[in-house]
């Protein structure tokens, strides 16, 4: 996660792009982190 947020800090060229990409992919990790606990 800390290498796309620091990609997107030296490169902001579709940072909105690949904000909606990052929300997506932490809004996965929201859902998949009870699941994975519980499991």
């Amino acid at each position: 996660m800390l290498v796309y947020q620091m990609k997107d800090c030296v490169q902001p060229v579709s940072v909105s792009r690949e904000a909606k990409v990052l929300e997506g992919v932490a809004e996965a990790m929201r859902w998949l982190a009870p699941v994975l606990q519980a499991g």
